[in-house]
């Protein structure tokens, strides 16, 4: 029995390894991921601009969602930090933060194209795709704001616990939790826009597989990707003063190219148990 287990779990393995071989020899991926690529790219700026300035709005320090996102992005995006001056709110500045939203919804937009087409829904009205790319950019602003709140609280909660004499190795032990925790995380963001972007309800159970994938590939791409970018090759002799913006996209692009093989992997599961 314990063989025979044993058998078909190597036989799913092998299954989904395959598929993953035939989505990376679709003609497709050889345009939507650069496409999902360019958009996230034009994104970036208007879209940590907005989470900064609601972050300054709130009165956090908002250079600390640079920071946070230094750590994740190979290169960092330090050099596209916004300054805000103190004073007060005009219309000028109001038009000029939706115009910021608008352009940072054209990577979600893609987003909802790319899903249509991979599973072969029929694209939705231009109103109303824009009006989902603009909730599902908002999406984002508010996961980055929550994850400034939620390293702002592990400070204070590493003081208190300093305070409590715990010591330096409760604290480091709580170190090796910081992985999984934004393992779930990017896994619950990720499934929420995988189930979100189609223009069709779909099973949320059919949502694991492609979730996964994308977050685990995500984080060891991101992770192995800096240390190259570190340690191993210097940009700066090629690019000049560009480095740190031909390396993000370059990774933007490796991202993409995952983001659309975990679409493609959720749309083939759901094929599979449909029949």
């Amino acid at each position: 029995m314990a063989k025979k287990n044993s058998v078909q779990k190597d036989n799913q393995i092998k299954r989904y390894f395959n598929k993953i071989i035939s989505i990376i020899k679709m003609p497709e991926m050889g345009v939507l991921p650069g496409q999902l690529a360019f958009y996230m790219l034009l994104s970036l700026v208007p879209l940590i601009t907005l989470a900064c300035y609601v972050a300054y709005l709130f009165e956090f320090d908002y250079t600390k969602i640079v920071t946070m996102l230094d750590q994740f992005v190979p290169g960092g995006v330090n050099y596209i930090v916004p300054a805000f001056s103190v004073g007060t709110f005009s219309i000028p500045m109001l038009l000029l933060y939706i115009w910021m939203m608008y352009i940072a919804s054209n990577g979600c937009n893609t987003v909802i194209l790319i899903s249509n087409d991979i599973y072969g829904i029929r694209q939705s009205g231009w109103i109303r795709r824009r009006i989902k790319a603009l909730f599902m950019t908002f999406m984002i602003v508010v996961f980055v704001i929550g994850l400034l709140l939620l390293s702002a609280y592990q400070g204070k909660f590493e003081a208190y616990l300093n305070g409590l004499n715990f010591g330096p190795t409760v604290i480091g032990a709580l170190k090796y939790l910081e992985f999984p925790f934004t393992f779930i995380l990017l896994a619950l963001f990720l499934r929420a826009f995988y189930n979100f972007a189609p223009d069709r309800m779909r099973n949320n159970t059919n949502i694991n597989v492609g979730t996964i994938f994308t977050s685990v590939l995500w984080i060891l791409v991101t992770e192995g990707y800096k240390v190259i970018a570190t340690h191993m090759t210097n940009y700066e002799i090629i690019y000049g003063g560009l480095a740190n913006l031909a390396l993000l996209m370059v990774w933007l692009y490796f991202v993409s190219f995952i983001f659309v093989i975990g679409l493609a992997l959720n749309y083939g599961d759901e094929i599979e148990e449909n029949k």
